[in-house]
């Protein structure tokens, strides 16, 4: 997840010079309904954008479309240099995604779990490599407890690692705050800082202002399917931007 390599150069599937994720005009309809009009938006290697929006706005239909999970109706979507539409294998390559729903097995371990998936998808499956994503998000001293004993929170820490299984350059998180107690959210942002920290470039999704704030370098705001406000996070002010929120979220929808 690195950025640099010890020697200087870039990792994998990051050039310093283009972003990571990289959405032209796209749209997105569901017969008569559009899901997403014409958005246009860009993330910076090494950065997390933070993408508000109320519920049926469309977040989550971006987010399958950049994971290849949907085609776009129009429009082009790049992550790390690679199309969504013409090289889909890459692009699922470099991209980890987390949501609101773990896709964990409860009668499984959180080890058992990681080990079918990274063995589903190519990924390293040793002992030692499960080991380290599990420690690495806090649940190492649960490795070998179901899934269906865990609290939403440690859930969404094991459904965290799962999406590192193939040490991925983006991260696509889609309403991860969804559920989640006020530790259990507090837990996740020092993750999600800490994947930022180690070069991750970011897209999150979400409706919960506070800590989407807490966590952002950038803003957007989607309503409708349409993109209506974007700004460098460190530019905003909570206050300032909850009443953004309100007015852009109101202009669209009325």
């Amino acid at each position: 997840m690195n950025q640099d390599q010890p020697d200087g150069t870039t990792a994998p599937g990051i050039n310093a010079n283009q972003p990571a994720i990289d959405v032209r005009g796209l749209s997105k309809k569901f017969g008569r309904h559009a899901a997403l009009t014409n958005v246009t938006l860009t993330v910076a290697p090494g950065r997390c954008l933070v993408l508000f929006g109320p519920n049926g706005a469309g977040k989550t239909t971006l987010i399958k479309v950049l994971s290849t999970l949907a085609v776009p109706t129009s429009g082009t979507a790049l992550i790390c240099g690679h199309d969504i539409r013409h090289q889909p294998g890459e692009v699922r390559r470099q991209v980890g995604v987390l949501s609101h729903e773990s896709f964990l097995y409860d009668s499984m371990s959180a080890a058992e779990n990681l080990r079918f998936f990274a063995k589903m998808h190519g990924a390293p499956a040793s002992a030692e490599h499960i080991d380290s994503l599990l420690k690495h998000v806090g649940m190492l001293e649960r490795a070998h407890s179901p899934v269906g004993t865990m609290s939403r929170g440690m859930m969404q820490r094991v459904a965290l690692a799962r999406c590192l299984l193939h040490d991925p350059q983006v991260i696509l998180l889609d309403e991860p705050y969804s559920g989640l107690d006020p530790h259990g959210a507090q837990i996740l942002t020092q993750y999600i800082k800490d994947l930022r920290s180690r070069g991750c470039s970011m897209l999150v999704t979400t409706h919960q202002l506070s800590t989407g704030l807490d966590v952002a370098d950038d803003v957007a705001i989607l309503a409708r399917g349409k993109l209506c406000y974007r700004a460098a996070g460190d530019d905003i002010r909570h206050d300032d931007f909850r009443q953004e929120y309100a007015t852009a979220v109101s202009e669209v929808q009325a």
